[in-house]
């Protein structure tokens, strides 16, 4: 098999099948803590709604 980059942040070589090197794979933890951390830093963005409205479903009334 054949050295590719490792598909984490790190860029190391690995030739596991997972693409993931055996460092971040043994810091696992602790990156995944690190990565929550960032995500309640940046400020949360509402999402659109995905309920269907009668206009896009097409049941609103045609005039």
């Amino acid at each position: 098999m054949r050295a590719t980059k490792c598909i984490w942040k790190c860029g190391g070589q690995t030739t596991n099948a997972s693409r993931i090197c055996d460092d971040c794979w043994l810091n696992r933890e602790r990156l995944r803590e690190e990565r929550k951390a960032e995500e309640d830093r940046r400020p949360r963005r509402q999402r659109k709604s995905r309920v269907a409205t009668p206009l896009a479903s097409g049941m609103a009334e045609r005039t």
